[in-house]
């Protein structure tokens, strides 16, 4: 049978990216949204899984917190 089939290999992540998260919320230490600074977490503003190659770097690095009103990602655009 010939398919085409819409399965892709996971992406793999930089073993480099802990660190870097870490190192980020050392220098980003509120939410760039709301400017809280507990529960923070280091997202990607370009989509890694459109731009793997830009994983690493921090300015496509963003400061969120976990509040209810950031549950999305940022569009591509």
């Amino acid at each position: 049978c010939n398919q085409s089939s819409s399965f892709h290999l996971p992406l793999q992540r930089d073993e480099k990216r802990n660190r870097i998260s870490v190192s980020f919320l050392f220098e980003k230490i509120f939410c760039n949204l709301c400017g809280e600074n507990k529960n923070l977490q280091v997202h990607h503003i370009k989509p890694f899984h459109i731009h793997p190659e830009e994983e690493l770097n921090p300015m496509n690095l963003i400061t969120l917190c976990e509040g209810k009103e950031h549950r999305c990602h940022f569009s591509y655009f």
